[in-house]
């Protein structure tokens, strides 16, 4: 065998072995306590696939339907922290993987909730998978197709001196905004340079985070200053 075949042979082993290795991740149908996380939001997932559950009294917003085998899990999460799966109105997924939207059929089944999909995952969702870039030729990583019930579309917000990416959805008659996805800020933990650097200055890692959120919320003062393009 030449040296191309072996390369070859050797990425298609290493992808196999990686794609089974997601697939008997015994952490993503793990159930895991479910937590308030802040405010009216709260987390639901597993150990190993995030899902998060935002209560409002109209009716709650859930995050990610997971695997359809979690959908079980999500139902008794939501249970345990004492809302009822029924109420959940709208479901959104951060992006049309297999491993985040798998459930989404059973979830509309069980809840009646409506599908709200960003526009370049729609066609992905409503294929089952078969339209995946990564993996729709893998059999077993499609799931049931579902009909999107609301297309979704980004949009940019722009800040005064500075730009910050923010996923959240803008709903077109309210002006409500939906949070997507949280990202967290690198370099921020008790043991990363920044943190330790306002330590040796005095500013306590507790106090620098409250400091954070005050600067925060002074920018939202600001949101007069702020320009929105779709």
């Amino acid at each position: 065998m030449n040296r191309p075949v072996l390369i070859l042979a050797a990425v298609a082993s290493i992808a196999v072995a990686n794609r089974a290795s997601s697939q008997s991740n015994a952490e993503w149908t793990q159930p895991f306590p479910p937590f308030r996380i802040a405010g009216n939001l709260y987390y639901v997932g597993s150990k190993g696939l995030a899902s998060y559950l935002i209560t409002t009294p109209q009716g709650h917003i859930l995050i990610n339907s997971d695997l359809e085998a979690n959908v079980p899990l999500l139902q008794a999460s939501i249970t345990q922290l004492g809302f009822k799966f029924g109420d959940v109105k709208i479901l959104l997924i951060s992006h049309a993987h297999w491993d985040h939207d798998a459930g989404s059929a059973r979830v509309k089944s069980l809840t009646g909730a409506s599908y709200m999909v960003m526009d370049g995952d729609v066609r992905v969702v409503e294929s089952g998978g078969r339209d995946d870039f990564q993996y729709g030729d893998d059999p077993a990583m499609r799931y049931a197709p579902v009909r999107v019930d609301r297309v979704l579309h980004p949009c940019r917000v722009r800040l005064r001196g500075r730009k910050e990416r923010v996923d959240f959805f803008l709903k077109r008659n309210s002006n409500e905004l939906l949070l997507n996805e949280l990202n967290t800020m690198p370099g921020l933990t008790e043991v990363s340079g920044y943190p330790k650097m306002w330590a040796a200055s005095g500013l306590s890692y507790t106090r620098m985070l409250d400091v954070l959120v005050e600067l925060a919320l002074e920018r939202h003062r600001e949101k007069a200053l702020n320009k929105t393009e779709r």
